[in-house]
């Protein structure tokens, strides 16, 4: 830890930092190194948070997101300098002055703008092929997914669609492999309209069938995702967290005006969640959720 991370943290009022989000500040906060420019003075790995902090993977982007909701940290989604690689950056509050001392004077946020194309990334321009984005950031590792079918959702768009029902579906499918990439594939389901729920419940569905069947035989779960076999599952299963699970689940967040990923609350889930009093138009608009 920095003595300049270590100062901050230690002088940080106690009300500003949910519980669970303590933790992963303080980690934070240990990978910090105030000799580096402040865009990248913090940049542990997705994994290295998850082993630290004891946290799953849905916890985790929840506590981050929290962080950069109640003004703690920035996150900057960029590539290493000279490869193609991206990684998260973070961006504590206490270098927030530093890093608004580098602004250009164009007046373009060091924490927004679109990600640039990888070719034209050079070793010697450190901001090349480096993108920005605001509050709906959801990072999960740095290492890119390749080889995904249908190329139309990168990295980048599954930080933003990641759903807690990931978690349950993850721990259901019987032959879970490549988490990142499966991650991607449930988020590209689910962004095409696919019920989480209904994934879930396929691969249970999916794993019950097999019982007793040897693991090589079964497709991996990215695989398995990706080439919509979840569907010959999905009209027999019974989902365990039904409709109304899961319009609570979110109406609770959206008072809450927490972070919702893109696609998240589908227009049918948002009018039941008026239909039942759960919340209000304004309440979803607030949160940019279209009533």
């Amino acid at each position: 830890m920095s003595h300049r991370a270590n100062y901050w943290l230690a002088q940080l009022a106690p009300e500003r930092v949910k519980p669970g989000a303590f933790r992963v500040l303080f980690h934070l906060c240990d990978h910090h190194n105030d000799e580096r420019d402040p865009r990248r003075a913090c940049f542990p790995s997705q994994e290295t948070l998850r082993d630290r902090t004891g946290m799953a993977n849905g916890t985790l982007n929840a506590a981050l997101a929290q962080l950069e909701t109640d003004g703690l940290i920035r996150r900057i989604r960029s590539t290493i300098p000279g490869q193609a690689t991206r990684r998260t950056y973070y961006v504590l509050e206490c270098d927030f002055d530093r890093m608004d001392e580098q602004t250009p004077k164009s007046g373009v946020s060091p924490n927004s703008g679109e990600p640039e194309s990888a070719p034209e990334q050079t070793p010697v321009s450190e901001q090349a092929n480096s993108g920005f984005a605001g509050g709906k950031l959801r990072p999960t590792g740095e290492e890119p997914v390749r080889n995904r079918k249908g190329k139309d959702m990168c990295a980048a768009d599954a930080d933003q669609h990641t759903h807690p029902a990931f978690e349950d579906f993850w721990e259901a499918y019987p032959r879970p492999k490549d988490r990142e990439a499966t991650e991607l594939a449930f988020a590209q389901a689910v962004a095409e309209g696919a019920d989480p729920a209904a994934l879930v419940a396929a691969a249970r569905a999916y794993r019950d069938e097999n019982r007793g069947n040897g693991r090589m035989y079964l497709k991996h779960s990215a695989n398995w995702l990706r080439e919509g076999a979840w569907r010959d599952h999905a009209y027999t299963a019974k989902p365990k967290a039904s409709g109304s699970d899961v319009a609570a689940f979110w109406a609770e967040r959206v008072k809450a005006r927490a972070f919702i990923p893109d696609s998240a609350i589908s227009p049918g889930l948002a009018h039941h969640m008026v239909e039942a009093g759960l919340v209000t138009p304004d309440d979803l608009k607030a949160v940019g959720v279209a009533a």
